[in-house]
Formats: C-alpha cells, structure tokens, sequence
C-alpha cells in the first residue's frame, strides 16, 4: 500500500497550520516505512505527529512485508524500502549501487544541510496486473517515492534508479531550500506557479548529470553525450519560447506541452550559467557555489520574489550571468549553444 497522504488527509479551512495526529492501523505482517517517526510500538498501529498539513502531506508511506535497509551518509540516515510483487528485487540487491550514488552526492554537495532522515519508497509494479498508471518518481523534502516496472533487468532497473534517485534527492536543493513565494506559501486550491522552473527542475537534472561526472561514476564522453543528446531534445520543442513565461503559465495550455523541457533545454541553461560563471571567475567558482549563496541568502523558512531572482544573482554572481538569464531565459531568443 503506497500511501500520498494527501490522496486520504483532508483539511479544514483555516486550520492549515494546526498540528495533526494520524493513527494508521494495520496487519502485523506489514511494515509501514516513511521519513517519519512512529510514536507507537506496537506491531498492528502506527502514531505519527505532524507540526501542520503541509509537513503531513509530504510524508509518503509504504505498508508492504517488510524489505528494507538503511546506511549512514556522514550524520544522515537513509532508509530503501521495496515492494517487489513476486520476489524479484531485494532492497538489499538494489542498496549497494544506491549508497554509493549518494555518498557521491553528498560529497559533490558539499556544505549543504539536508535533512538527518531519508527515505526511498520504490514500488515495483506487477505489469500484468496493471496496478500503476504510470512510472517516474515524486520528491518530498525527506524522502522520494519510485514507481518503476518489475520486469526490467537488474542492470537497467540499476541505470534508471541513479538518474531518477539523483535527480529527485538534488531538489533538496531546490526547491526545497531555494525556492520563491508561490512554492513557500503554495495553494492546493488555485496553484499559483513561479517563473523559475528552468531552477527547480533545470539546475537539479544539471546536478543529477554534473555529479556523475565530477565523482566519476560516468565518463566525460558520456556527459557530453547526455548534453549533445538535450540540445538535440531541446530544439524539438518551441525554442522561441520565454522560459519563464512557460513556466508561470505551466499548468495551461499551450504552455503544458512544453513542461517537458524544464529537463532539457531547463539542464542547458543551468550549464550555460555554469559555464559563465568559471569564466568569469578563472575557474574558481561554478552553479555549485552560486546555489550554496542562493541557500545562505534565503534558506528553507525564507522565500524570494520571482521578479527579484535574477537581479540576487547577477549580485552574487558577474554581470555576464544577468545578461545571459535577461537575454535567454526571460527573453526568447534561441541559446547559442556553439558559443
């Protein structure tokens, strides 16, 4: 049983940041895994306290037999559950490559403070049975659920879980770190998006790919290989475009049917910015540093205004950055890539 706790926990208006208390009752030989704290030790009820119904609804559950492991990552604990239908996985076969990937991360990271539990809820679907709509993966501030076909091979099962585990652990960066008003106060009722999806998205699949290369679990050819393979993915989609203005008005059409290239073309802006911010600063600093800034700057409890994001970085970064975000991001004329 995967539980999105907003699929079952309602709220009364105006009662939003009163604290919440969830009892869940269940059968013995079902362990329930999350990233929170069960106030309850008895084998059939679990108690978790939340401080308000944001914090609740981003705390995914899974109730299965239980098959799970958990390592340290310096003062960090991660926890990997896994629901296999007929056997197949273990968490204890998928764990290994897993724990590297993420002391890889947290070492690229550097001084990030990230949270001190982690969850990774991975959900193998039975094919046959049809019991998932889809596959892909969904990321919470302290744990990332996974949806994924059983039948695959080990080795690609491997392949698929580093991208989509990386790129879904590298948003505790942002947006759950840095991140702008729309995100911090969000309304479930009527959303409100924020112009800066080419950040939240685009800088994390940067990072999910960058990491790689830089703690070498991949080669460089094979870096360039995925970029070269954006740029080409990129131009299939409206090149023309303002990238902020796509993502404020992300959740309408025609702007939907561009979601798909915060991933793309929202990865090369965060490789261009990269780029000009080593050569302004003879190689000294990178985005790495900039996000580090961003992070000083506002953190998780302190939100920024969109319209004010790009002139903050331009502050902390070279005035080359600014006209670049200006030029390409806001505007929508075509990245020169070649240059």
């Amino acid at each position: 049983f995967m539980l999105n706790t907003h699929g079952f926990v309602g709220y009364f208006d105006g009662k939003t940041e009163t604290p919440y208390k969830m009892t869940i009752t269940h059968p013995a030989n079902l362990l329930g895994v999350s990233a929170m704290v069960d106030m309850d030790d008895t084998d059939t009820k679990d108690i978790f306290h939340s401080s308000k119904y944001a914090t609740l609804v981003e705390m995914p559950l899974m109730y299965s037999k239980p098959d799970f492991t958990s390592f340290m990552v310096d003062d960090m604990e991660i926890i990997i559950s896994v629901y296999s239908p007929t056997g197949k996985y273990t968490a204890e076969a998928i764990t290994p490559n897993m724990e590297t990937m993420m002391r890889a991360q947290k070492k690229f990271l550097g001084t990030f403070d990230a949270t001190k539990k982690y969850a990774i809820l991975l959900y193998l679907s039975d094919m046959k049975a049809q019991d998932a709509k889809g596959f892909g993966a969904l990321e919470h501030p302290t744990s990332t659920t996974v949806v994924m076909p059983e039948m695959m091979g080990l080795e690609m099962l491997q392949e698929q879980l580093k991208d989509v585990v990386s790129h879904e652990f590298f948003h505790i960066v942002t947006p759950l770190t840095i991140h702008s008003l729309e995100i911090h106060n969000f309304d479930y009722n009527q959303p409100k998006m924020s112009e800066h999806l080419w950040m939240y998205e685009g800088v994390t699949e940067y990072f999910a790919n960058l990491f790689q290369v830089n703690q070498d679990l991949i080669s460089e050819e094979e870096f360039y290989k995925r970029m070269s393979g954006k740029i080409l993915q990129s131009r299939q989609m409206n090149d023309n475009l303002s990238f902020t203005k796509m993502s404020k008005n992300v959740l309408k059409a025609p702007y939907k049917d561009e979601y798909y290239n915060v991933y793309q073309k929202g990865a090369l802006i965060a490789m261009c910015v990269d780029i000009l911010i080593r050569e302004n600063s003879n190689g000294q600093k990178g985005i790495l540093n900039l996000m580090q800034d961003l992070s000083k700057e506002y953190g998780s409890k302190k939100a920024f205004k969109d319209e004010e994001l790009f002139e903050k970085i331009t502050q902390l970064t070279y005035p080359a950055v600014g006209e670049f975000l200006n030029k390409y991001v806001a505007g929508d004329t075509p990245i020169l890539y070649e240059e």
